[in-house]
């Protein structure tokens, strides 16, 4: 057998990987009789074999050893909070550097005896990671660790000097990373496995030796403690709203940091939701959506509220009906209805497609430079189907690309109202249709438009979305639904 020697900087659990692990189990945590201590001893102290244990190691940067650590992994299980949740998978990201680092130890132990190193199989450091992270938080969970749960973690472990090590990656392939090269520093995307294994095998180990530090020296410091991230398929709540006030938006509107309009529509429906998921945050996915001075009337407008990552897995329709009884008695401006768990994800990819495809009936009052007849007013309103060609309007420039779209006006009809010059047009459009533009015209940039039809001057009021033409929510037979 080779000397240790070829180990002087590397902890037991990755000397265990390349010289005795046959099998998973050999990572017992229990079997390896291992502690964070015994691990990684200060410089200069000696092992059982007199051979130099690393305060770092040179492999795993730490990371092995952390784990072995049953304070350190009690730390780590304080990261993860109360999912209503059975099962729970794990998932881990490791610095890049301890890839290059597995990399360059495997091209030194080629030139090590005996050679038969290079070619052993070798049990993957993010595997080991994996399989010690497990063993160790299963104890300390109240989830049973799986493979296929809804729910997973992520933890991310970070080196400060990783960026500084793989920069030996641009000069031995340059015309891989060029893009990052041309990005501005905090642009530069990180540097990542796949990476590293793509430069290993495109170049080769006479210059790979040249370059690379054989073996790899341990740093000075441990990697940092992990971060976790949670991810849990969204749930998505449904129902239908109504605003009956022009001052209000749909979702919260600010310019310059200052607010636009009494909260939202969305602000009001999400944070009850919010509440009852302990959710990380909440999406509105809308059929459309109207302007801050336009009131959504008739049956409402089809929604969804996506909860993202829901610490709470199961609500019941009761708690549902609750909360709709609670944001309808807490403000008159926006009221919601048959709210209920949507559990398909289809549906809400119906749902949004909706807003392009589907029939909205308006109402509004306009006013009209000549005063009509009653001949010219039932002219108008024989005029059936008509198609019309909308430039993106004026007042929505400055945030949609310039387009000339064809609309279908499906129905029109107008009636007088008491006062002089106004009048009440009732309308059925295809879905996209610029009604305040379709009215005026906005400079000739709809054609034709209720001016031209009628052959004046024509302008707009007020606006009321009366009936948003889709089949929503969809109905679950059950009291108890599960996200």
């Amino acid at each position: 057998m080779a000397s240790e020697d070829v180990f002087a900087d590397v902890c037991r659990a990755c000397r265990l990987r390349y010289i005795k692990a046959t099998e998973r189990t050999d990572f017992n945590p229990a079997k390896m009789a291992l502690s964070h201590e015994d691990s990684m001893q200060a410089p200069g102290q000696m092992d059982s074999n007199n051979g130099p244990l690393p305060y770092v190691c040179s492999l795993c940067e730490g990371i092995l050893p952390a784990l072995l650590d049953i304070d350190t992994v009690s730390a780590i299980a304080t990261l993860i909070p109360p999912f209503d949740s059975k099962t729970l998978t794990l998932g881990i990201v490791l610095p890049s550097s301890v890839a290059l680092n597995e990399r360059s130890f495997q091209l030194y132990l080629s030139t090590q005896e005996p050679s038969d190193y290079a070619t052993k199989p070798v049990v993957d450091v993010k595997d080991t990671a994996k399989l010690l992270l497990q063993q160790q938080l299963a104890p300390l969970v109240p989830y049973k660790l799986t493979t296929d749960s809804t729910l997973k973690a992520t933890f991310t472990w970070c080196h400060d000097h990783t960026e500084d090590r793989c920069h030996v990656l641009e000069q031995l392939q340059p015309r891989e990373f060029q893009a990052r090269r041309q990005a501005k520093s905090k642009a530069k995307r990180a540097i990542v496995t796949s990476d590293i294994q793509r430069v290993f095998d495109k170049t080769d180990e006479e210059t790979l030796r040249k370059y690379l530090k054989l073996p790899p020296p341990p740093p000075s410091q441990p990697a940092k403690q992990p971060e976790v991230e949670f991810y849990r398929a969204s749930a998505y709540i449904g129902g239908r709203y109504n605003k009956y006030a022009r001052d209000v938006p749909q979702s919260p509107w600010f310019i310059d940091g200052e607010r636009k309009g009494r909260s939202s529509v969305e602000e009001v429906i999400r944070e009850p939701l919010l509440a009852l998921t302990n959710s990380r945050k909440a999406n509105l996915i809308s059929a459309g959506r109207e302007d801050i001075d336009v009131r959504m009337l008739g049956q409402g407008r089809p929604f969804a509220m996506e909860m993202e990552v829901p610490l709470t897995a199961t609500v019941t329709q009761a708690q549902l009906d609750d909360i709709q009884t609670a944001i309808n008695a807490a403000q008159p401006d926006v009221q919601v209805r048959d709210l209920t768990l949507i559990t398909s994800i289809e549906a809400v990819d119906a749902l949004k497609a909706s807003a392009e495809s589907k029939r909205k009936s308006y109402s509004c009052p306009i006013w009209c430079s000549s005063l009509l007849t009653d001949e010219a007013i039932a002219t108008f309103n024989q005029l059936g189907e008509v198609t019309i060609a909308q430039k993106t309007p004026v007042r929505v420039l400055h945030r949609r690309s310039l387009a000339n779209r064809p609309r279908t006006i499906y129905s029109l009809k107008l009636s007088a109202l008491d006062t002089p010059h106004f009048y009440m047009l009732e309308l059925i459009t295809q879905s996209g249709t610029y009604i305040k533009e379709f009215v005026h015209g906005d400079y000739g940039r709809t054609r034709p438009s209720v001016g031209d039809l009628l052959q004046c001057q024509a302008d707009i009021v007020a606006l009321d979305v009366m009936d948003v033409d889709f089949a929503w929510p969809p109905k679950e037979n059950t009291n108890e639904l599960e996200m």
